[in-house]
């Protein structure tokens, strides 16, 4: 589910952080609104912020609480510090 598959490196890398305590599973949601679910260059997927944009679908994955420390780590695997938006609703 989501982008944490199994044998994924982030899916380590949120075993140790939950380890650590930096992390928390909060279970599997739905979002609200359709969203784009796309694959880029490195086969890595992600949502694009237009909701009920054409070809867009409710988007099942799991929502873990995770440490502003636990974040930081995320971005460093990810290589994705200060390019992402987080937060719900």
């Amino acid at each position: 589910m989501g982008i944490e598959t199994e044998n994924n490196s982030n899916r380590v890398l949120m075993q140790d952080l939950i380890l650590i305590e930096d992390a928390v599973f909060n279970g599997i949601y739905r979002t609200i609104d359709n969203y784009l679910l796309v694959c880029g260059h490195y086969r890595v997927p992600f949502l694009l912020n237009l909701p009920n944009a054409t070809k867009s679908h409710l988007v099942t994955s799991e929502l873990y609480v995770v440490s502003r420390q636990g974040l930081s780590k995320l971005d460093e695997l990810e290589g994705t510090s200060g390019i992402t938006t987080r937060g719900c609703r």
